[in-house]
């Protein structure tokens, strides 16, 4: 069994107050299921980008976009890009998307995952994105990026 002693430190943080809380969220969201970004174009940041194992036991990137602007802001949708051989190019050309000056190539799956870690550090705070989800005819969910906005220049150009 896992060691979870080290929670233990948080608890002085979780009292009634809380507790209760938790029950009016639960009773507020009863059984609602999670809904994904329906299909259109939204401005977003990227808020995380990591090198994981899928279900099947296979490397991906994951991709978290939040909404910034407009009925969904603050919802999340995810991107995942399986990383086999014929794969790695369709991450690639979806990293270079970004415009963050970095040289996008794989070369080994560290080096891979301290790229991805570097771009996410470039873009953090200094690009936000025109993101385009469209579902092909198999049911499988695109992502896009078809505008980049430099924060520092363009923080007030809205997204249309």
């Amino acid at each position: 069994m896992r060691d979870n002693s080290y929670f233990s430190q948080f608890d002085d943080k979780v009292d009634e107050e809380f507790n209760k809380a938790v029950e009016e969220a639960e009773k507020e969201n009863g059984e609602k299921k999670f809904e994904e970004l329906p299909d259109g174009k939204y401005e977003v940041v990227i808020s995380d980008m990591i090198i994981k194992k899928s279900k099947k036991d296979e490397w991906m990137l994951q991709v978290t976009f939040k909404v910034i602007q407009g009925q969904y802001e603050k919802r999340l949708a995810w991107a995942y890009f399986l990383l086999r051989p014929q794969n790695v190019h369709f991450a690639n050309v979806f990293l270079r998307s970004l415009e963050s000056g970095l040289e996008v190539k794989y070369h080994t799956q560290k080096q891979y995952a301290e790229l991805i870690d570097n771009i996410l550090i470039t873009i953090t705070g200094s690009k936000e994105y025109g993101l385009e989800i469209k579902t092909n005819d198999k049911g499988f969910r695109n992502y896009k990026i078809i505008k980049v906005f430099d924060v520092k220049q363009d923080d007030e150009v809205p997204f249309t």
